[in-house]
């Protein structure tokens, strides 16, 4: 049980975090999760006792390498979110105690945790930064994590320094080609979870006729967010698609997006 402001017991909860590895492994290192200056009202709505997930897509903050994996997990031990004098950035920390463990791979969890489809856009569910869970997701998360480390299956330590060849190499095996028109929407769309095809099919189609197009017959863009369910299900309707008609709007979002 999690105490709450007014100090009334209430059920535990769980929540998932989407931060860098770079923040997850502080995390793990110093006890204390750091959001930026703007995630007060997250770290406000945990409390003493809470599940944590934390999901990283790339090794810094929109930048590095992609990971895409579970990088911490645990629970809140601290009272209440704070800030540290001197802190230029003006962060946000709350404490936790997090497992040592490896790091394991979303998609080899896929089915096992409720919050996840497994679909070729798997990475959807995670743009907002910030979701609540259920306790079995997070303790499937934690076992995966603790299993991950004994095993040594999975990297559970800072990356390699890479060499200037390792960068080029890298860089390589990234670049889709110059038949992708969009180059970082394709990246974030692989590192929402989309295949190689979708994402370049969606970044050329992006390219060519503008996100508010695309996203009008079912892309990435997230103008879809701004209809209604009566708009989306008339809009599967146009498309031929079928099965929408009890489904609610982040639904009926995904099932166009997919189309």
């Amino acid at each position: 049980m999690s105490a709450d402001v007014a100090g009334a017991e209430r059920p535990a909860r769980h929540w998932l975090f989407v931060l860098s590895r770079e923040d997850a492994l502080r995390a793990r290192t110093e006890g204390r999760l750091r959001l930026s200056a703007t995630g007060e009202g997250r770290l406000r709505r945990t409390a003493a006792g809470d599940g944590v997930v934390v999901y990283s897509p790339r090794e810094r903050n929109k930048a590095g390498p992609p990971v895409r994996r579970f990088t911490a997990a645990g629970f809140v031990r601290g009272e209440a979110p704070y800030q540290v004098e001197g802190d230029v950035h003006g962060s946000w920390f709350v404490d936790v105690e997090l497992d040592a463990g490896g790091e394991p791979e979303v998609q080899g969890l896929l089915g096992r945790l409720s919050f996840v489809r497994d679909a070729p856009g798997w990475g959807v569910v995670f743009r907002p930064g910030f979701l609540e869970v259920g306790a079995a997701d997070h303790q499937v998360v934690r076992d995966a994590i603790r299993q991950s480390g004994s095993t040594g299956a999975l990297r559970s330590g800072p990356p390699a320094t890479a060499t200037k060849e390792d960068a080029v190499a890298t860089e390589k095996k990234r670049d889709p080609g110059p038949s992708v028109k969009n180059k970082k929407l394709y990246e974030d769309l692989r590192d929402d979870g989309a295949s190689k095809e979708k994402a370049a099919r969606i970044a050329n189609a992006t390219a060519r006729d503008g996100a508010s197009t695309v996203g009008k017959r079912g892309g990435s863009s997230p103008s879809y967010d701004e209809w209604t369910v009566d708009d989306l299900r008339g809009r599967a309707k146009e498309l031929g698609l079928s099965g929408y008609s009890g489904k609610r709007k982040a639904e009926l979002i995904e099932m166009l997006r997919d189309h």
